[in-house]
């Protein structure tokens, strides 16, 4: 039998002061994934670890915890009261975490090169709309300057 884990996710209430005026206040989020493969696990927890790296300000991020055959109560998962917590230090949790961090540092860069070339792509196309604005103010000249007109 193939291990399916429970991933249970809270992320409190915060607050940003700053010289003790209210700058901001963040919500409290709670995630709950049950029946959750391995693989589905890891991109869970991507997904949490890409949460917790986009916090605003001195806002509270997740935390989690995860639990390895959870048992199944008329459909409810329960935490297995046999032990069966995946242990932080062992070497299935390592596992999960390197790839979830992995798949996340990923999509960070991912990401990040979407918008390197974004804005190449925007660099592009201004010296390309200023090249065009040029030659027609050079075709101008020109003109001008056979006709004798220049001035």
């Amino acid at each position: 039998m193939s291990n399916t884990y429970l991933l249970i996710a809270y992320k409190p209430n915060s607050s940003d002061y700053c010289r003790g005026c209210l700058m901001a206040s963040y919500s409290s989020d709670f995630i709950k994934e049950d029946n959750l493969d391995q693989d589905e696990l890891i991109k869970t927890l991507a997904d949490i670890y890409y949460k917790n790296k986009h916090l605003a300000g001195f806002e509270s991020g997740y935390d989690y915890w995860i639990y390895s055959n959870a048992i199944q109560v008329d459909g409810i998962s329960m935490v297995n009261n046999e032990g069966d917590y995946v242990n932080p230090t062992g070497e299935d949790y390592q596992k999960i975490t390197e790839s979830a961090e992995a798949l996340c540092k990923k999509r960070i860069d991912d990401e990040s090169a979407i918008q390197r070339k974004s804005k190449e792509e925007a660099r592009l196309k201004h010296a390309e709309e200023l090249k065009a604005k040029r030659e027609k103010e050079y075709k101008k000249l020109k003109e001008e300057f056979e006709k004798g007109d220049l001035k």
